[in-house]
């Protein structure tokens, strides 16, 4: 994961929204610029097929990804 070219500092905050939450459904931090999130479906209604949305340090990182039961994706996130 990079921030402006250069890995991501140790601490820096990677979260993971839906756009109808106010609130992230994953939150990790970057240990030696790499991260993983966990994003748990919660509530009754389904997050299939939805759309994830990466943030670094509450900026939009422009990454995304289709949320589905089981599933993983590895993204290198950057905010260039």
């Amino acid at each position: 994961m990079t921030i402006d070219g250069a890995p991501a500092p140790n601490g820096s905050d990677v979260t993971v929204w839906l756009a109808k939450f106010d609130s992230p459904v994953g939150v990790a931090v970057a240990s030696g610029g790499k991260y993983s999130v966990l994003a748990n479906q919660h509530g009754t209604e389904s997050f299939s097929g939805q759309t994830l949305i990466f943030k670094i340090n509450g900026q939009n990182s422009g990454e995304t990804a289709v949320w589905e039961k089981g599933g993983a994706t590895i993204l290198d996130l950057s905010l260039n």
